[in-house]
């Protein structure tokens, strides 16, 4: 009889322990729609591909668009992963060379000026580039506000034979979880210039409520 009060009090204690790990985790959904890529000329007749984006500039590499994402995530919980679900894909052409991003020269450099030629593994490979929908960096703190930073690449190009896709649109998906017993400092103020500084940076805004609370 013993045992079995013993297993159903294990069995309970689980499902308790299942439910508030449940209850304090989060999924954030947050979608983009992008503008179809202009395609222009550039120097040494390289293609550029504007649509109204910041560009990458890594150094023998197909200077493309990408998306900045910066998502909030909720006080006192962890990342988890990252989903990103691409939407509709539109092929824009073929046969295009598009320019390489050219290394950094300081300002007070006064010698001749080299070009920075194409990565010829990259340019001459059938592989998509890049070769994930995004790129991410560690959650960073800001004042005690966790704050997870993207870039989503909707551009996807295959440099043999040079075609060129975009996606009309992309979803992100952010899982997270209880962060558990916390090993550091908590830089969490309450400020009101600090909430400012986040909601002019986050893409999701309405998130910050959850750190109101712990004022």
């Amino acid at each position: 009889m013993k045992a079995k009060i013993g297993i159903t009090s294990l069995l309970m204690a689980l499902v308790f322990f299942f439910t508030i790990n449940v209850a304090e985790a989060s999924v954030i959904e947050l979608s983009y729609n992008f503008t179809t890529p202009v395609i222009g000329k550039g120097l040494e007749d390289y293609d550029i591909i504007s649509m109204g984006l910041p560009k990458t500039s890594n150094a023998g590499l197909p200077v493309i668009p990408f998306k900045p994402v910066t998502v909030l995530l909720p006080y006192g919980e962890a990342l988890d992963n990252v989903e990103v679900i691409p939407g509709n894909k539109t092929f824009i052409g073929d046969w295009f060379f598009i320019e390489p991003g050219q290394a950094q020269i300081p300002s007070c450099f006064n010698g001749t000026i080299t070009r920075t030629p194409p990565n010829a593994t990259v340019y001459n490979s059938t592989e998509k580039f890049p070769s994930r929908l995004y790129s991410s960096l560690p959650v960073q703190d800001l004042c005690g506000y966790k704050i997870l930073f993207l870039n989503l690449y909707p551009v996807r190009y295959v440099p043999k034979p040079g075609e060129i896709w975009y996606y009309e649109n992309m979803t992100v998906v952010v899982h997270t979880k209880e962060q558990g017993p916390k090993g550091g400092l908590d830089f969490y103020r309450g400020l009101p210039e600090d909430r400012a500084r986040v909601l002019e940076i986050v893409d999701n805004p309405e998130e910050i409520v959850s750190y109101d609370t712990q004022k």
